[in-house]
């Protein structure tokens, strides 16, 4: 092999290798709305596919105070569709108050691999209440498990106890996803939820919601705080996939003794 052309097939393999890839992708635009109707709550929620690939098996399951209820599946959902459906739950619970829903938009790609991202509301039964708690939740990013931080504050004058829930998506795990608080008047108190990674991908970006409940004079309160969890990339060697990179160092050693043994005979 002559040399320009050895030096032809390296320059076009690494243009090759470095070219940018652009790969599919879905995006479900989710709107929900809720609507009392007597003692039912009637959820709506209309999903549109703004990305540049189906979305195949499309189902959303919606749960509160311990109720589930799931929409029927749809097989595929083409680029620019909207997926819809209508649900309802009991709003007849012990104590009046405010509770949260929490809705699960299931869907898998052509791979059928599965995703299932949450969006979570509240909805008042009875009587609506507004919780003095609040708090903040710091945003992680790790590649197999890591700690979500959430700090409550409690600006009260008295003593508040409360049950913290971190609802994830199934794509994330939580090993204690249930904790206490024990909040003193104007004090704070941070809570931490060990996350792994079931079946993200690297890269992607996860919503969760830290859901503060408690009972006080009869009412039923809920504190809603959102975060947000980041798959860190894979390790690259200037920006390149490994799998890519050692296909190409095999290449390059066939092309170099190729080369090497037609010159030999030469």
């Amino acid at each position: 092999m002559k040399r320009p052309l050895f030096f032809l097939l390296l320059t076009s393999y690494f243009f090759l290798l470095t070219a940018p890839v652009f790969a599919g992708f879905i995006s479900l635009k989710t709107t929900i709305t809720l609507k009392p109707a007597g003692n039912k709550l009637k959820i709506g929620l209309a999903a549109r596919n703004a990305g540049n690939e189906p979305a195949y098996n499309v189902e959303a399951s919606v749960a509160a105070a311990g109720r589930e209820v799931r929409s029927q599946k749809l097989g595929e959902l083409p680029v620019g569709a909207t997926y819809r459906a209508e649900e309802s739950l009991p709003r007849s619970l012990p104590v009046p108050g405010t509770y949260p829903l929490t809705i699960i938009l299931r869907y898998t790609d052509a791979n059928q691999y599965p995703f299932s991202p949450i969006i979570v509301r509240t909805f008042d039964c009875g009587q609506a209440t507004t919780s003095p708690l609040f708090g903040l939740a710091q945003p992680l990013t790790f590649t197999n498990a890591g700690k979500l931080a959430v700090t409550f504050k409690n600006p009260g004058e008295r003593w508040l106890k409360a049950r913290v829930t971190l609802l994830a998506p199934g794509e994330l795990t939580v090993a204690e996803p249930v904790r206490t608080l024990d909040l003193a008047p104007r004090g704070e108190q941070k809570v931490e939820f060990a996350v792994s990674n079931f079946s993200a991908l690297p890269g992607s970006v996860y919503q969760l919601y830290a859901a503060a409940e408690f009972d006080a004079a009869g009412r039923h309160y809920t504190a809603l705080v959102p975060a947000t969890v980041k798959l860190g990339a894979e390790h690259r060697l200037l920006g390149l996939d490994p799998l890519w990179l050692g296909a190409g160092l095999v290449l390059l050693t066939a092309l170099f003794a190729a080369a090497q043994f037609i010159r030999g005979k030469k």
